[in-house]
């Protein structure tokens, strides 16, 4: 195991400046510049300004018919992530998993 030397220099991997590292996994010399890596790096599929293309609708399977999770009902997805009918559905179906989960910890224990 090796020991980690407090107030490491490292070169950021976004500008190239010299910063300290405050932690050994520190890549960026601060938030902005990982903002600015993750915002190229992760921009998305649809180009800011343009409708969803064909190939995004084909890709990210948009308009397809879906049932949620929550409530049963069928619904046609509009999001490339969308899982539940509406918000409403997924923040009780995330609670109650939460609770479920909560209560057979303690039934175990």
């Amino acid at each position: 195991m090796t020991t980690w030397k407090k107030n490491l220099m490292g070169i950021c991997e976004e500008c190239g400046e010299d910063f300290v590292k405050k932690q050994q996994s520190h890549k960026y010399c601060s938030r902005e510049c990982g903002g600015k890596k993750w915002k190229r790096l992760y921009k998305s599929v649809v180009p800011e300004g343009e409708i969803y293309s064909d190939v995004v609708k084909k890709k990210w399977e948009l308009g397809k018919q879906l049932i949620c999770p929550h409530c049963k009902k069928s619904f046609e997805k509009k999001h490339m992530t969308q899982k539940y009918c509406n918000k409403t559905c997924r923040g009780e179906f995330t609670f109650n998993a939460q609770r479920l989960k909560a209560e057979q910890k303690r039934y175990v224990e």
